[in-house]
């Protein structure tokens, strides 16, 4: 599964069509035997839709379903962001809920886009997950948004946290249809940790190649 991630977080793909292709075939051929601190960040403001939210979970349930959720291996937090924020699945929930129940069971909200708020609770957890057993820990941020934050200086700073941050946070940014290019370059680790997506329907086309490949 390492490989799973570093071909999330250091290979360069013409599209993250091919990216995420490829990462779905790796996860059926390695579950993780490692330790890995995982936060999804879902943008669910009125633009997205239930509908496209709906992708984005299956989304996310696809590309978490091989992790082995333990204290010594891999955890998950998801966060949904419109006007408000809300930890839907914290990293050490996987104790007492079951995560395939919870993310299928989420219920779209719709609102602003605040962004920096989503950033720095993602932020905050990684930080409260601090724990000297797991100091080889991988943490790695997903954040997918479709459109442009409802307050830009604070999604730039926010973001130039996390990157500057001792705990070595690698950022992932997914931008769909109506993304903004200068907050998607503000939140990625690197111009190789951006990720264009022209429409939410590209999730549904990536989900069925995945699924061939299963």
């Amino acid at each position: 599964q390492e490989t799973v991630f570093n071909s999330i977080t250091s290979a360069i793909f013409v599209s993250f069509e091919d990216a995420v292709n490829q990462i779905g075939t790796e996860i059926d051929q390695s579950c993780i035997d490692r330790e890995l601190d995982l936060v999804v960040l879902v943008d669910e403001s009125g633009s997205v839709s239930a509908y496209n939210f709906e992708i984005v979970k299956d989304f996310i349930l696809h590309l978490t379903r091989c992790l082995i959720f333990h204290e010594e291996r891999a955890r998950v937090a998801v966060i949904t962001f419109a006007s408000d924020v809300n930890v839907d699945f914290d990293l050490n929930d996987y104790r007492q809920r079951n995560f395939t129940e919870v993310i299928s069971n989420l219920t779209y909200s719709s609102g602003g886009t605040n962004t920096h708020m989503g950033l720095n609770t993602a932020h905050q957890i990684f930080q409260n997950s601090l724990d000297k057993e797991r100091a080889k820990t991988k943490r790695v941020l997903l954040t997918i948004t479709d459109g442009m934050s409802s307050n830009r200086r604070g999604t730039l700073e926010a973001a130039e946290r996390i990157k500057n941050d001792d705990l070595n946070i690698q950022s992932i940014a997914i931008g769909v249809g109506g993304y903004n290019e200068l907050e998607l370059q503000g939140i990625a680790s690197s111009p190789e940790h951006i990720h264009r997506l022209a429409g939410f329907e590209d999730f549904a086309e990536i989900k069925s190649m995945i699924m061939n490949t299963a």
